[in-house]
């Protein structure tokens, strides 16, 4: 549940601090923005089809898989931290969306394929469905205003020394930016270190179990 509620401060670094950036700084349309998100779309898509196959084919563990999920979505944090400057252009930010849609994806598989390899059935529905109101219920609120309340103490910080909004925007922002890279090298490091229980196989529940447990909600 807490990586569901770091990758959720994670993703809000997108809707924060990278909507700022590409409105304020590179004045974006709307249009362009939108047409941002096929390319995290088909990060996605990449994610899934590597997860698919590393799961299956390869068999590897579901701590490697997340580990290199995380990885790529705190190396978009990290690229973002290097062209947050007033001449980057739009193709500057195609791969680190692309690694976000890839990373995202890679992380929820793996934390809900482990979810079942790990829960009794009887729970298992109820432990997606706390999963998911984590990440969208608790995360990216949570996120979204951690954030904000730190771009705007980093502004005035900023603005008190250089003394220029727009300089002291892109100093902030990449300041932030930073602050949070750090944070998701911690996370990838309580990764490594982490115990994942090991993948216990259990019988496919016969109509008459699953029409227990469903009487019993």
């Amino acid at each position: 549940m807490l990586l569901f509620l770091f990758l959720g401060i994670f993703l809000s670094v997108k809707n924060v601090l990278q909507s700022r950036f590409t409105g304020a700084v590179l004045d974006l349309d709307q249009l362009h923005n939108a047409s941002l998100k096929w390319l995290e779309f088909l990060g996605s898509l990449l994610g899934t089809l590597f997860a698919w196959f590393t799961l299956t084919r390869l068999q590897w563990s579901k701590k490697i898989l997340l580990f290199i999920g995380m990885s790529a979505v705190v190396l978009y944090v990290g690229l973002s931290y290097f062209i947050i400057t007033p001449y980057t252009s739009i193709q500057m930010l195609y791969l680190p969306l692309i690694l976000l849609g890839f990373g995202q994806l890679v992380v929820f598989i793996s934390l809900t394929v482990y979810a079942q390899a790990t829960t009794p059935f009887n729970y298992y529905f109820q432990v997606l469905a706390l999963l998911g109101f984590i990440r969208t219920g608790v995360a990216s609120p949570i996120g979204d205003a951690i954030l904000n309340r730190a771009m705007t103490g980093l502004m005035s910080k900023h603005l008190s020394i250089v003394g220029v909004g727009s300089n002291a925007f892109l100093l902030a922002l990449r300041e932030l930016y930073g602050w949070v890279f750090i944070f998701g090298i911690i996370v990838l490091i309580l990764i490594a270190i982490s115990r994942f229980k090991k993948y216990i196989p259990r019988p496919i529940p016969s109509l008459m179990r699953l029409s227990k447990i469903f009487t019993q909600f």
